[in-house]
């Protein structure tokens, strides 16, 4: 978010900000509206879920994300094979992709909620023993924060993505994705993406007493 906001006030380029699940994205995309652009969703995610997408751009790379087991530390989960008939949560929207990681012999229930806090809920209560959730994410949650000493995380050895500005093709998204292009090659060459996009530290640094998420 603090990104885009950056991008939008340097390049006096007015941009509406929504969350949207996964599914509703590549809804949208697939659809062709041609406003629609995505941060999160890259091409590499597209052709996994065979999406068409002969009728997208994609700008240059800039990150990458981390897909975590959470669970109860009294019960830690460290690999999807300790899963196996075991209860899963996940967003909406990413069911296929919890599937995927599963092994094939995986006997383990997936189901999804809407929302982070609502995860981590359910893990604490242990309604379910493991989420797959997306780090920074989790940081950013109040409730992981309070509840951090109960809790387990650990990242999948093959979650890492890339992450770009996704959009519907079109002579005003092509401007669009040029400009963010010079805006994130600047940013690399000033060693300032770091600050917006550089999450493993935060994970180093989350067992820190002296970390403040504020």
């Amino acid at each position: 978010m603090q990104l885009l906001t950056r991008f939008s006030e340097e390049h006096q380029h007015p941009i509406d900000l929504f969350m949207a699940s996964s599914e509703r994205i590549e809804k949208l995309l697939v659809r062709g509206r041609k406003d629609i652009c995505s941060v999160g969703f890259s091409m590499e995610l597209a052709i996994t879920e065979k999406l068409p997408t002969e009728h997208l751009i994609e700008s240059v790379s800039f990150n990458r994300i981390y897909t975590s087991i959470l669970s109860r530390a009294d019960a830690a989960i460290k690999s999807t094979t300790q899963l196996n008939n075991k209860t899963l949560v996940v967003y909406h929207g990413n069911y296929q992709d919890a599937l995927e990681r599963l092994p094939d012999d995986a006997n383990t229930s997936v189901v999804a909620v809407y929302d982070l806090d609502t995860m981590i809920t359910v893990v604490l209560s242990g309604r379910v023993e493991a989420g797959f959730v997306t780090t920074p994410d989790i940081f950013m949650s109040p409730l992981y924060q309070q509840s951090q000493s109960e809790l387990h995380l650990v990242e999948l050895p093959d979650s890492e993505r890339r992450e770009s500005l996704v959009c519907i093709d079109s002579d005003k998204n092509r401007a669009l994705v040029e400009k963010f292009n010079t805006f994130i090659n600047k940013l690399k060459k000033a060693d300032e993406l770091q600050r917006y996009i550089d999450y493993r530290p935060a994970l180093r640094a989350i067992d820190d007493s002296s970390y403040n998420p504020n």
